[in-house]
């Protein structure tokens, strides 16, 4: 039997990274039936429930951290997993950005080099990488992933181009995000959650899955009063959509508590209640992946209720805070519709253009049947490209 770990953003409640995990360990079991898959998470228990896998606790960032979790004898199980393992696997998401700290890349990287100590393969599977901008993160990229990385993917030409801009010279193949291939719940059970959550169907449906993340003060610390504007706006975009194209509403929290709590904040200022709605029950990738499908478009700020859109046919207009938003956008030729709402890398000013939002709903909406045809045709190819991992995969467990 082989044995695989892999290691990421897991155990967060946060639909797009366990996505990410779903789509992984099903295609991986797809194509292996012999294999033992363990799950590096944050939260084991969460993890190993909605996963049903192995799980061993992922270390928290800091020195501190890692003292306390060497006290807690965890330091030990993360060891003894790696020696174990016969590949090690960071895989999809965003991993190597120093916008926060530089200390970031090293404790992803980090395992990488562990890994290699113990003489194992190690794989980075489309991961997203930048921005890249500091003397010590282009370092560690550079330094280790030289010499520690048997394969590299990313999930877009961006993510290859601030790893080269780093220095790393190994061979990078661009795939595509993992979630890609998640596939959606039965029918069925999609509509019993609808009918839990009160969603009226009877006219279209517009969703909305948007991030209260810059309210952090320690990461925008000079951009509150805008943050304010922003969350002024949101009300003025549900009323106009109820309104101007006779729709319900509904948030899709994509993080609970988090999204579903700002969404209810945003719901005190807005006009036609009786038309909005906001998702309360916490749901699984599948079930989520299901609930955008039954949308007639998605307006989408967190990054993954734009795949899952797509991989369900669903128009979308994208909020921008991040180039992994436009690359993909990108991807499935939608960019034309994109709203950006920082200066795209470091988010110095926020800010959104109301008009120019309202125009774009109004354009994807009007469109939304020719451009379902688009973005089935598109996210066909990108499914293509990322079923080139799981041969990367396989390659390294037979020792190719």
């Amino acid at each position: 039997m082989k044995r695989v770990i892999i290691s990421g953003w897991y155990g967060f409640r946060n639909t797009g990274d366990e996505a990410i995990l779903a789509s992984m360990i099903n295609s991986i079991r797809k194509e292996i039936n012999d294999i033992d898959i363990t799950v590096f998470s944050f939260n084991p228990s969460y993890t190993s429930k909605i996963h049903h896998v192995k799980t061993v606790y992922q270390l928290p960032f800091g020195v501190l951290s890692v003292g306390s979790a060497i006290l807690r004898r965890k330091l030990f199980q993360t060891v003894k997993a790696l020696w174990e393992t016969d590949l090690f696997i960071l895989g999809g998401g965003g991993f190597l950005s120093d916008w926060q700290s530089w200390r970031v890349i090293l404790q992803w990287l980090g395992q990488a080099v562990l890994a290699k100590i113990f003489r194992k393969k190690v794989m980075l599977y489309a991961v997203g990488a930048g921005p890249i901008t500091t003397m010590r993160g282009k370092f560690l990229a550079r330094a280790i992933l030289n010499r520690c990385a048997d394969v590299i993917t990313v999930r877009d030409d961006k993510s290859k181009e601030w790893l080269q801009k780093a220095g790393v010279r190994k061979e990078m193949y661009v795939t595509a995000d993992p979630a890609i291939l998640l596939e959606p719940a039965k029918p069925d059970r999609i509509s019993e959650t609808l009918k839990e959550e009160s969603i009226d169907d009877s006219k279209p449906l517009v969703g909305v899955a948007i991030s209260p993340i810059f309210h952090i003060q320690k990461y925008w610390p000079n951009q509150q009063e805008k943050f304010q504007k922003f969350k002024e706006i949101w009300p003025k975009v549900i009323d106009s959509v109820t309104s101007e194209l006779d729709a319900n509403v509904v948030f899709i929290p994509m993080q609970t508590p988090l999204d579903r709590d700002f969404a209810c904040d945003l719901m005190k200022n807005v006009e036609d209640k009786d038309g909005v709605k906001v998702i309360i029950g916490e749901y699984m990738p599948r079930e989520v992946m299901g609930i955008i499908g039954r949308m007639d478009m998605i307006i989408g700020m967190r990054f993954h209720s734009l795949i899952l859109a797509a991989g369900m046919d669903v128009p979308v207009v994208g909020i921008i805070y991040l180039h992994k938003s436009e690359c993909f956008l990108k991807q499935i030729g939608q960019e034309k519709f994109a709203v950006d709402i920082g200066d795209g890398v470091l988010w110095k000013n926020i800010d959104i253009d109301l008009d120019k939002l309202m125009k774009n709903i109004g354009h994807v909406w009007s469109k939304r049947q020719t451009l379902k045809k688009e973005i089935m045709d598109k996210m066909e190819e990108l499914k293509r490209k990322e079923l080139l991992n799981i041969k990367l995969i396989l390659a390294l467990l037979d020792g190719e």
